[in-house]
């Protein structure tokens, strides 16, 4: 059932390709992702590389506390890809949050962050985020769990995602919308997999602007 779903999904973003592809953007988005990966390897890096990897990702939504361990782990992944479910451990002492009307701060867990170093350091690997998320209708682990089994839930969800995403690619399900996306914006850095993600982030875009009702494809 959910390979069906998933399959129809992937049918009609190829079918729909120009218009999903509208949604992502040469220089802010496929350029930019093309840089930070051409770059990751200096030593050291530009003055303005934390910066725009933190713009890119999104990371303005942790504590600040969270950029310096999280840069240190960057740097060390670049000789050994680390354990996701061990680096998500270690970095969620540093991401916290103050408590509903009160002073005080709670630790949170990050695991897209996580998966997006990971996945620097080694492209072929999934990115998660909330829109992957909702194109796999991912349940997320309750904040009420116990942190290791709300880690190994997430991890199991990436490990399907990797799984996935071989699928993907080995049954060639999003092949014209791939092909489509490196006629048009020519990447220079891309691997299939991250394609793939463009492509699930562009169409929960699409869907989020009333593009799909009851199924039915509704252009904006």
């Amino acid at each position: 059932m959910i390979t069906a779903w998933n399959d129809l999904m992937y049918s009609i973003i190829c079918q729909n390709q120009n218009v999903i592809l509208n949604r992502i953007r040469q220089k802010q988005d496929v350029d930019e992702y093309d840089w930070l990966i051409q770059t990751i390897a200096c030593q050291p890096w530009p003055a303005d590389f934390e910066s725009r990897y933190r713009l890119f990702f999104v990371m303005g939504r942790v504590s600040a506390s969270y950029y310096t361990p999280y840069f240190q782990a960057l740097r060390a992944a670049r000789t050994q890809t680390p354990n996701l479910g061990q680096l998500c451990a270690a970095l969620c002492p540093f991401s916290t949050r103050k408590k509903k009307n009160s002073q005080q701060t709670t630790q949170t867990l990050q695991f897209s962050y996580p998966t997006k170093l990971c996945h620097m350091v080694s492209p072929k690997l999934p990115i998660y985020d909330s829109r992957v998320a909702r194109f796999y209708l991912f349940q997320e682990p309750s904040t009420h769990w116990p942190l290791p089994t709300r880690i190994t839930a997430y991890v199991a969800f990436h490990d399907f995602l990797r799984n996935e995403y071989v699928r993907i690619l080995s049954g060639n399900l999003l092949k014209p919308a791939i092909d489509g996306f490196r006629h048009r914006f020519n990447p220079k850095q891309h691997t299939d997999e991250k394609i793939i993600d463009w492509l699930i982030w562009a169409f929960i875009d699409w869907v989020d602007s009333g593009a799909l009702l009851n199924g039915q494809v509704v252009y904006p």
